[in-house]
């Protein structure tokens, strides 16, 4: 059972709802075994799953946990989680360059990993993460490929960010 890939994605989307809500209510402690238990869990999906939706739960999951950990303080391993996370993402445009939701996942992780890169006093990392999502998602409004929510809410936050980079 622990080598089907199938239950692995299953588990791991159930580790990053269990996660997210036991840090949202403050049971920190429990929250960051479960994703202690979730990134072993992706580790063992990748070596029998290389698909883009294999890697796009463990992107998710890594950038979450990336969070929980700044959450604590954690800052050095937070970016090291974020970045794996971002890394993923890009790989998944590099594997399916015309799928639309892999293009659109990854403007949509900048913006919290340049946040995150903000909080940690990384300016100049976090501009270069906010100018990557401003030019992919560019891309995509001028291909007429961005929806009006996206237009209206994330297109406009990454420009908000942007406007604070020199």
């Amino acid at each position: 059972m622990r080598g089907d890939s199938r239950v692995l994605k299953r588990r791991a989307y159930t580790t990053f709802t269990a996660a997210s809500s036991l840090f949202a209510v403050g049971r920190e402690a429990e929250a960051m075994a479960i994703y202690d238990e979730g990134l072993a869990d992706i580790a063992l999906m990748r070596r029998f799953d290389g698909s883009v939706s294999a890697r796009r739960m463990e992107n998710i999951l890594r950038e979450d946990y990336g969070h929980a950990l700044r959450s604590l303080g954690r800052n050095s391993d937070a970016l090291a989680q974020n970045d794996l996370a971002i890394a993923g993402y890009r790989e998944n445009v590099r594997l399916q360059p015309n799928n639309y939701q892999v293009l659109r996942a990854l403007p949509v992780a900048l913006c919290p990993s340049g946040v995150l890169y903000l909080e940690t006093g990384h300016p100049a990392k976090a501009c270069a993460r906010f100018r990557e999502a401003e030019a992919i998602r560019s891309r995509l409004d001028r291909e007429n490929r961005v929806s009006d929510f996206d237009r209206g809410n994330d297109l406009a936050a990454n420009r908000a960010l942007l406007r604070g980079c020199n």
